[in-house]
This record gives structure tokens, sequence and C-alpha cells, in this order.
């Protein structure tokens, strides 16, 4: 026995040791894109989805600035007198000839001639036209404008979105990544994780669409011209005259239009969208 205990070796030879931790490798932080990397990305698929989304929204855009189109109708001859809701409801010629006192009815209706007819003829000319590129929906609106306008029109707008897509880009996303990193040391965990991503979503959303409001505008308006002739000669030029006369009249901060609704759709998405992503990519 006693030889077979002294033939044992101690009992901390016996215990293995931990194996070392592998370090990280220069290779794999490597694959961590760079803030410049990110950036390319980021202006590449933007340019992509300009390309591929434009002539949508260009349709979207028309939907929403176009107006019911009604067909001019005739009423029955009334006194001058009575029915002023049947009156404000007809085209001028008829209110001249079935309005008009009856003491002056016979020479309205005797000099009515060529001129009430070549008026009530363009008028109809004007309200078919018009009810021939009214939109019924997004397919109907795509194939009017192809038939009326021609297919570049489609992509009418996509100067200033390319344009507009470059600075947004870069000041959302390097705005975010930064205002992440910062407010995350602030907080230093006496704040919830989430509230770091949600707050730099929603501020660096706010700074890109305020840059980038007087390009959205100018966009816009391209895109709600309906040109009576195929292709965009000239429209740019004359769009350009608009905003220079618009800002002469009413002075530099009319540049921002619309920035009120933009913020109230982007803001609370930006900072939804973030805080989410944060938040299931730390799970993953």
């Amino acid at each position: 026995m006693t030889s077979l205990a002294t033939s044992l070796p101690p009992s901390k030879s016996i215990i293995q040791e931990p194996l070392p931790q592998r370090a990280e490798t220069p290779r794999d932080a490597s694959l961590q894109p760079s803030p410049g990397q990110r950036m390319i990305s980021a202006c590449a698929g933007s340019l992509l989805t300009s390309l591929l989304v434009t002539p949508l929204d260009v349709v979207k855009t028309r939907l929403q600035s176009q107006t019911v189109i009604a067909t001019p109708t005739c009423a029955a001859p009334f006194s001058f007198t009575s029915n002023a809701s049947a009156y404000e409801k007809l085209c001028t010629c008829c209110r001249e000839v079935f309005f008009a006192p009856e003491q002056a009815r016979s020479s309205v209706a005797g000099s009515a001639t060529s001129g009430i007819r070549q008026n009530i003829a363009k008028n109809n000319h004007a309200s078919k036209a018009a009810q021939e590129r009214y939109f019924h929906g997004t397919w109907d609106g795509v194939k009017k404008i192809v038939r009326h306008e021609g297919a570049s029109s489609l992509w009418r707008g996509l100067s200033p979105t390319v344009a507009m897509s470059i600075p947004a880009t870069v000041i959302y996303f390097v705005g975010y990544d930064y205002l992440k990193v910062v407010l995350s040391e602030r907080m230093n965990g006496s704040t919830p994780e989430t509230l770091a991503p949600l707050a730099a979503g929603a501020f660096a959303r706010t700074v890109a669409a305020t840059v980038i409001s007087p390009l959205e505008l100018f966009r816009t308006r391209m895109q709600s011209v309906h040109t009576e002739t195929k292709g965009n000669s000239g429209l740019f030029r004359g769009v350009f005259q608009g905003v220079v006369t618009m800002v002469q009249q009413e002075g530099v901060l009319s540049l921002w239009r619309g920035l009120g609704p933009t913020l109230w759709r982007d803001v609370p998405f930006s900072a939804i969208y973030w805080m989410g992503y944060e938040n299931i990519k730390r799970r993953l």
C-alpha cells in the first residue's frame, strides 16, 4: 500500500489546466466594415433604390395632387331671382342664357351665337382631356403617363433625388453611429440600452430631413407637373424659375415648406427602426 501511494502523482498534477482563450486576430477585426465602407454601401443602395422607386414616387405624387374632374352640365331655364344653388352649378355660358332677366334674355340669346358655341366646344374638349388623364389607380397612372408624356417622365425628378440622396445618407448614417456611441458612453448603464439608438435615430433623421428639404420640394414640384408633350425639355428650367419666384415673394423659409409633415412621418419611423434593429442584433 505504501509503495502504491507513493507511486501516484500529486493530486494537483491530475487537474487539467483550462485551455487558453483564442485571442482575436487582426483578420477577425477586419471583418467589421469601416465608416467609409458603410457610407459607400449606403450611397450605392440609395442610388439603386432611387432608380427603382422613382416611377412609383411620380405616380404617388400625381395621385395625391390630382382633383376630381366634374363634367359641366346644363340645367333647365330658371328665373333670375330663384334657385341660386342651381345657378352656381352652371357653366358661364348657361348662366348668361338661363338666368338672364326677361327683358334681356332675348337680346342675350340673339347674340349668343358663335362665341358661346366656341366656348362650349373648348370647355368640353378641356374637360374630356382632363378626364382622359385622370388616374384611377397606380397601374392606370403608369400607363397614362407613358401614353401622354413618354416613358422618361416616369423618372421625372431623378436628378434632385440623386443629388439629395448622398448628403442625406452621409448625414443620417454617420450621424447615427456617432450619436449612438456618444449617448451610450454618457448613459453608462444608468438608463435602458434601447434609449441610445432611439434618440440617435430620431435626431439624425431630423437633421438629414431638414438639410435636404429644399431639394425634396424641388423634386416634388417636378414630379407633379403635367406636360402636354412627351419629354422633359424645359421642365427643369421652368420649375427652377418657379422656385426662384416663390423665394422672391415669400422668403427663403418657403424652401422648407412641408418640413413639418415630413418630420412627423420620418422621425418616429427612424427612432423605432433603430431601436428594434439594435435590440434584435444584440439578441442574435
